[in-house]
């Protein structure tokens, strides 16, 4: 079989997992999940890179890909949720913090850090700590890194407070260091 044939039977599958995630997300195996987190972002990336939503009062616009991510997480919020025991590392979030540090997904991405807080923990405060450079989702970063009190990031949260125009950001940076320093 060709690869373009075995790419539609991965999406195809992927599709079809997504599906049961929607219905009974903790039915749904991990491995299962791992494939869907493989597969459908990056289709998502290069089929639907039309503005879906308009941003008003400047934010920025939203396009296709980045609402389908941000459902997605949305999905896997779910599962992570009907799967009390997986927490921390695991191989759900090991594809969530690949997701959240890959650059090309763009806003979509948001979700997908916020994840990592919730349900990955402290094993996951590198990657998050890795984020905060990136400009589309350091915001949803100093949050996860508040959540986890992982105090390592003093001097880059300093920075983005001073350099960030965006208020929600800069709260989120002073909610940081605000419990940095108790």
């Amino acid at each position: 079989m060709n690869s373009g044939g075995k790419d539609n039977t991965d999406l195809a599958c992927a599709f079809g997992t997504l599906e049961m995630l929607r219905q009974s997300p903790k039915d749904v195996s991990v491995e299962r999940v791992v494939e869907v987190l493989r597969a459908l972002p990056s289709h998502y990336r290069d089929t639907e890179s039309e503005v879906e939503m308009q941003g008003t009062k400047g934010a920025p616009d939203w396009l296709g890909y980045e609402m389908r991510l941000w459902e997605l997480s949305e999905l896997i919020r779910a599962y992570l949720r009907s799967k009390r025991g997986m927490r921390g590392r695991c191989g759900v979030l090991d594809s969530v913090a690949e997701i959240a540090s890959d650059t090309e997904y763009g806003k979509g991405r948001q979700n997908f850090v916020l994840l990592l807080s919730q349900y990955g923990g402290e094993e996951y405060s590198d990657v998050l700590g890795g984020l905060l450079d990136d400009t589309e989702v350091r915001g949803h970063a100093v949050k996860g890194l508040t959540k986890l009190k992982a105090l390592g990031y003093v001097g880059k949260i300093e920075s983005i407070l001073s350099d960030s125009k965006v208020a929600w950001v800069k709260a989120a940076a002073r909610k940081y260091l605000r419990n940095a320093r108790q």
